[in-house]
This record gives structure tokens, sequence and C-alpha cells, in this order.
């Protein structure tokens, strides 16, 4: 970017022992080639969930008959971002949100809750306790014409409720992004890229996130 412009990483690094939500597969890094077994290059093979760290969901991920990875459009992956602060909420309600003081104008909007602070091991154990957007937040978000929303949980849902409020919210059209890490994200406005692997996929794929801030951060859409 010009200018020298600071980019903030939100995507969890992805390694051997990355948490995971309970019964996926664990991510494997495996060394097919090494320069001290004598190779003439490094080659790794990799192993991992589509909802390893830092995903992308698509709507087949919880809609019976929902388009894959494909059927996203680019243009709600980038552009004008609101990040939300919840603070300690115990889990992201239509009060929490609208506490927050979301901006009416704010079509993508990544929820930065007590979640956030787990990223500071992402190999700790996995804690169904998360703070996670109940039905009537979903809804609520649907209802603003939500265009993407960002989590800092490995999921958006709670742990005990997944399919409804993921239907509500995918069933909108809204792009979910799960298991950012948002504890260097300021509340207010940024600039968002978020890029899945293309991978030819039903349900969602890892992704590279990040947000920065410029002249043009004020710019909504």
């Amino acid at each position: 970017m010009d200018g020298g412009q600071h980019l903030l990483d939100l995507t969890v690094p992805v390694t051997a022992d990355l948490v995971g939500w309970p019964g996926d597969v664990p991510v494997r890094l495996d060394l097919q080639q090494s320069f001290a077994a004598g190779d003439g290059c490094t080659v790794s093979a990799l192993s991992l969930s589509a909802h390893a760290g830092t995903h992308v969901d698509a709507p087949g991920h919880f809609l019976p008959g929902g388009g894959g990875l494909e059927t996203i459009a680019l243009a709600a992956l980038v552009g004008p971002a609101w990040v939300a602060d919840l603070g300690d909420a115990e889990a992201v309600t239509v009060e929490a949100l609208v506490a927050a003081q979301i901006p009416a104008a704010a079509s993508r909007v990544l929820l930065r809750t007590r979640n956030s602070a787990r990223w500071a091991d992402p190999t700790a154990p996995f804690d169904e306790s998360y703070a996670g957007i109940t039905r009537e937040a979903a809804s609520w978000l649907a209802d603003r014409k939500t265009v993407l929303v960002g989590v800092d949980g490995l999921s958006a849902a709670p742990f005990d409720d997944q399919t409804e409020p993921h239907q509500r919210l995918l069933g909108a059209g809204m792009v979910v992004v799960e298991a950012l890490d948002l504890r260097c994200a300021e509340p207010g406005w940024w600039q968002l890229a978020c890029l899945p692997l293309r991978l030819v996929s039903p349900d969602g794929a890892p992704a590279r996130v990040v947000i920065w801030r410029d002249g043009e951060s004020e710019v909504r859409s």
C-alpha cells in the first residue's frame, strides 16, 4: 500500500497445536523435503479443517442447499468495517449490540468481545463458554442489512445453539468470519480485507484478514 500504511493482522497463526472446534481434524504440518535431509528445497504438506483458525463460513455450512464458497461476493469481503467493543458481555445479545452503538451505516461489523483475550495463547484448551451471537441478535444484525459479521470466537453462535443463529446470519446473505484476533483493534471505522483461500468448498475456508486506517477510513458503505 502507498505511504507505508500499517496493516493490523487479525489472523490467528496456524500451527500444529492450534486449538480447534471439538471433533474437527487437528492441524497437521509434515515436512516432506528439507535441507537437513539433503534435499534441494523445503516442502511441507498441510492438512487441516476448512474451519481451522481464522476462516469464512459459506452458506452451505449451515443451510441445506446453500451455496459454497464460490457464491460469496468478493465485494462483501473488502471495504469499510466497524469494530464494535462489547466489553465483558457474557453473550452477543441485542442489548449488547445496542450498547456498542454501531452506526447505522456500518454494513460490515467486527465484534470484539471477551473472546479475544483467549488468542494470547492460541493453543489453550477449547472453552465452550465463549460469547456467541444469540438467535435474536442474529436477526437484529440481519434486519440492519449487515453484509459481513466477524467474531473473535471459534464460532459465531453459542456452543449449545449452533444451527439457528448460523442459519439466521447466513440465510440473510451475511458473510460470517470466525476466530478473529481483535485484541489490538480499537473500536471505530477501519478498512477491511478478508480473503479466504479459493477452495472449491461447500462450507468454508481459512482466510487472511487485515484491517487498516487511512484518509479513507471514514467512508461509509
